[in-house]
């Protein structure tokens, strides 16, 4: 067993790429139907041999939050200045720049595509060199997007966002989205001019009750509530499932909320609350605001919260597998993980039965890869409030607290 290959591309302008750049008469380059030589814009390049370290983080590490940019330094010999935006025996001279895309991959499967920010060069006296290019994904884009004017109608909450791509100031790339249409109505309103883009989704995102990132594929992604889940991987410590380095156990009131506050727009606010909770515990609010249309919506909304948060619970926080240590069937199935998948873990305390089966989410995926070791962190949220699925051995249990509204 080994770790993952991995392999870097960076997407350059081909004018300033020899190498890739259409030449007349060339063998390989001047070849008509030939991938090889390119006429001009922009192709991606592996990089691969440069590299020296990955470091990765996408998504959020609680329930509650809200996603964040994926976010990724990496690391490149630059010891003969090859990512030298000054030096012009470069192979890639002229096309060192910011905003070029990358992407990552392991075993040939996308782990990461996101947008170079800045690239930060540091030298040695005795000629060592590292190069590393700071990354974001997509939402660095969004959070500097600010829509204009306009009035919108009456629908659901993934429409919402497909119209508001499509409008010209935000133009996002049709290619680069995966929405649901959502299952939530929200309000008919008038825009303010120069709304954030990003946080005018999030609070979409609220309403839904979904889940709003981007993907690893790079694409704009929104999950409707209730959406059934992925049912990904199962990991345990016993030999007999996937086997993990590191694992985080939570028991406490760090997500116990037993006053939930929904507030619409223009509406008033809709409480649920659990009395027993707020006796045992003390009183926990949690304030939530969104543009639900019905108030019946809100007030569903608000149960479901606090339901789902009023006591406190135990449950898997992060998970850390070495994927060096795997067959590749088991690497396979985890380099295809997606935020807002759902995985089972079985864990036995100190070795001591019986084990804790428990269901979790995936709300965060971290890579740390370096010339010989391949890590991955999982942060993980409880399956409380995912739907009921019939035969499931996690989630189609009766007599527990997983149906959601």
């Amino acid at each position: 067993m080994s770790k993952p290959v991995t392999k870097v591309f960076i997407e350059f302008d081909t004018q300033y790429v020899p190498s890739i750049a259409f030449v007349l008469d060339d063998f390989v380059n001047g070849v008509l139907d030939n991938t090889t030589g390119r006429l001009g814009g922009f192709t991606f390049v592996e990089v691969t041999p440069y590299l020296q370290e990955i470091d990765l983080e996408r998504g959020k590490t609680r329930l509650l939050d809200r996603f964040d940019a994926g976010l990724m330094n990496i690391q490149f010999d630059n010891s003969r200045r090859i990512f030298d935006p000054k030096y012009t025996g470069s192979p890639f001279y002229g096309a060192i720049l910011p905003r070029l895309n990358i992407q990552v991959t392991s075993n040939d499967v996308i782990v990461y595509t996101g947008v170079i920010l800045d690239w930060n060069i540091e030298y040695e006296v005795g000629g060592n060199s590292i190069a590393t290019a700071v990354c974001s994904d997509r939402f660095t884009i969004l959070t500097q997007t600010l829509l204009d004017e306009y009035y919108n109608d009456v629908q659901l909450s993934g429409e919402r966002i497909t119209e508001i791509l499509a409008r010209p100031e935000v133009d996002w790339d049709i290619a680069l989205q995966d929405i649901d249409d959502g299952l939530t109505t929200v309000q008919g309103e008038l825009i303010a001019s120069n709304t954030n883009a990003l946080s005018y989704f999030q609070l979409l995102e609220n309403t839904e009750q979904g889940a709003l990132f981007i993907a690893k594929d790079g694409k704009l992604t929104f999950r409707q509530r209730n959406t059934s889940p992925i049912l990904t991987a199962s990991f345990s410590n016993d030999g007999t499932e996937i086997p993990y380095t590191a694992i985080g156990v939570v028991f406490g009131s760090e997500l116990l909320y037993n006053r939930i506050e929904v507030t619409p727009l223009d509406y008033d606010t809709e409480v649920a609350q659990d009395t027993d909770s707020i006796a045992a515990f003390g009183l926990s609010v949690l304030a939530v605001e969104t543009l639900h249309e019905y108030e019946s919506d809100a007030a569903s909304a608000a149960l479901s919260l606090v339901l789902q948060y009023s006591q406190p619970e135990y449950r898997f926080e992060s998970l850390e597998v070495d994927l060096g240590s795997l067959t590749a069937p088991q690497q396979a199935s985890l380099l295809a993980i997606e935020l807002n998948n759902t995985v089972t873990v079985s864990f036995i305390p100190s070795g001591i039965p019986p084990a804790i089966e428990l269901g979790a989410k995936v709300v965060g995926i971290s890579h740390a890869i370096d010339g010989t070791q391949h890590f991955i962190t999982f942060s993980l949220g409880s399956t409380t409030g995912i739907p009921f699925i019939l035969d499931s051995l996690t989630l189609g249990v009766l007599d527990v607290d997983t149906l959601s509204y």
